[in-house]
């Protein structure tokens, strides 16, 4: 985590999380030292534009204070792109009125918990957006929200259950002082959330933001997307949540030694992905070949994604079906690893 010191005169937003020896640590699943190519770089979102013909939209969270909502539902929006192949609107707040703070704002480490835990509702279900509704019951106005509207209470016991499609499978902490690790993790798992110390003088200047100087600082919660090197050194890219006016695009540059980012940002998190199985139509079976590996097989998509977890996989016993490398070499990798013990009753 960050040494960001938090002020006396702090406005809410992003809280930086408390320490907790419980957290998943990302550095314990990467194996030795990151090798990042910052010349060539990265971002998420040509990467969609590229492989799924996607666009994500640049939300704007108005005067509320759902910044950690608004990071990770875009994160989640990504995610299940991914999986899905196509876009599904997500709710910034949903995650929000979960985890608010009585002050306003809320802590990294809720938003991620909340997905993890019951998943995110689509925009269709919980609007992120105040809707002006006509008479004859068609939308008049869609409006940027209020943080009265935001933390209001609309989850129901339908929507909690359709959540559970749109659940990721964990969440990993990423010490702000690596540079590489944090590039590592926004490389293979489609980006990270992140929140920093800032300032409105530093953040009003076009698409590269600065640390605080000013004595009326605050926390803003932001979505990392990519990472990059220039004549002023490292950087990361992020989507920020204040409308497609801001930065460029919507979009920021935040440099790693430039902003600081050891000691003005903090809580980094990543999600890994779970599957979408309870959105399948056809049955998935467990199958496995010559190796050692274990595959779950859902034919009609001709999808094959690997499974892990030793003790689930031996008390499996004989309801593996062994087929011949040829067959299963007929299903392309679904590019996802699942835990057994987490899709298995």
């Amino acid at each position: 985590m960050g040494k960001v010191k938090i002020p006396d005169n702090f406005n809410p937003g992003a809280f930086p999380d408390r320490p907790d020896s419980r957290d998943f640590k990302y550095e314990a699943i990467v194996f030795g030292s990151p090798n990042i190519d910052w010349d060539k770089g990265y971002n998420v979102l040509d990467e969609l534009q590229e492989k799924f013909d996607v666009n994500l939209k640049v939300e704007n969270q108005n005067g509320s204070s759902s910044c950690v909502g608004q990071a990770y539902a875009k994160y989640a929006e990504v995610l299940n792109i991914v999986e899905t192949k196509g876009f599904t609107d997500l709710s910034a707040k949903s995650i929000y009125e979960q985890i608010f703070l009585p002050s306003g704002g809320a802590y990294l480490r809720d938003g991620a918990k909340a997905i993890v835990n019951g998943g995110v509702a689509t925009e269709e279900d919980i609007p992120s957006y105040e809707l002006v509704i006509g008479s004859q019951g068609q939308i008049l106005a869609t409006n940027p929200p209020k943080e009265s509207y935001m933390i209001s209470q609309t989850i129901t016991k339908e929507i909690r259950a359709n959540m559970l499609v749109y659940q990721a499978k964990e969440y990993r902490s990423i010490g702000s002082a690596n540079a590489d690790l944090i590039a590592h993790a926004i490389l293979n798992n489609w980006g990270a959330v992140t929140g920093a110390l800032g300032d409105n003088l530093g953040w009003s200047q076009g698409q590269v933001v600065q640390p605080p100087t000013t004595t009326d600082p605050w926390g803003h919660a932001f979505y990392l997307i990519g990472f990059g090197q220039d004549e002023l050194g490292k950087y990361f890219l992020f989507l920020n949540s204040w409308g497609d006016h801001w930065g460029k695009n919507g979009t920021g540059k935040i440099y790693f030694n430039g902003y600081d980012i050891p000691n003005n940002v903090f809580g980094i998190w990543t999600l890994i992905d779970k599957p979408n199985l309870s959105n399948n139509l056809t049955d998935m079976k467990f199958i496995k070949g010559s190796g050692p590996h274990i595959y779950l097989v859902d034919a009609f998509d001709s999808k094959k994604i690997m499974v892990v977890d030793m003790p689930t996989l031996e008390a499996l016993n004989g309801s593996v079906l062994a087929v011949s490398d040829e067959e299963l070499n007929k299903y392309p990798d679904g590019g996802t690893i699942v835990w057994t013990d987490r899709i298995i009753n």
